[in-house]
């Protein structure tokens, strides 16, 4: 039985936003440890960088100017602000030499933040007062291809996002993507792109054999 889909454009945005919380706590985690090998890490950050940067940009490219275009009141500018402030962050932490834990550590505590205000004005009955049905439902498709086109590699991005869910939102989430894709090509198919991610994976699947 299909979600309503209002309630569907809440509970993504939120996976999207726990999977996001998980993976840069995760990374400072293991900088600060110092517990992977400084290629891991530039893997690891690079995976983080996109998935944030992807989150963005579906704001700016879709859901901004919805917002906007249906008259909607909030913070629009505000968030824009903070997305920018978050994009600087990430380009300095792409060129930095050193002190790379506590420049994780720095995004982690402004995008949970941001991430909060978002999800206190973007609730299921402000989707309903703002989009019909339809619309909420066509506009869940257009967020869901957005994603495909800029989670990329999918083998890599795909499983890094769902292994930072709990298994109930990990549930959740892909209860209408195919079982193919949920149980066969994310956990044994794309392994070989997401093994070397694994230390930055809150919730990271069993093991197939002892190797890493």
């Amino acid at each position: 039985m299909s979600r309503p889909p209002h309630h569907t454009l809440v509970t993504h945005n939120q996976a999207a936003h726990r999977a996001i919380d998980r993976l840069f706590a995760r990374l400072a985690q293991v900088a600060w440890e110092g517990s992977v090998s400084r290629g891991t890490l530039d893997l690891g950050i690079e995976a983080g960088s996109t998935m944030l940067a992807a989150h963005h940009d579906y704001e700016e490219d879709l859901l901004l100017p919805l917002l906007r275009a249906k008259g909607a009141e909030g913070p629009w500018d505000e968030i824009q602000e903070e997305h920018a402030s978050l994009a600087r962050a990430l380009d300095e932490l792409k060129h930095a030499q050193g002190g790379r834990a506590e420049r994780l550590q720095a995004i982690h505590d402004e995008v949970v933040p941001h991430m909060e205000g978002e999800e206190e004005v973007l609730t299921e009955p402000f989707w309903r007062g703002l989009l019909s049905e339809e619309e909420a439902r066509a506009f869940g498709k257009e967020v869901a291809a957005h994603s495909r086109a800029h989670l990329t590699p999918v083998g890599r991005m795909l499983p890094l996002l769902l292994y930072n869910l709990s298994p109930e939102e990990r549930a959740a989430f892909t209860e209408p993507m195919p079982g193919f894709v949920v149980r066969g090509l994310v956990p044994y198919a794309f392994r070989a792109s997401w093994r070397p991610l694994r230390p930055f994976m809150a919730y990271p699947p069993r093991r197939l054999s002892p190797l890493p």
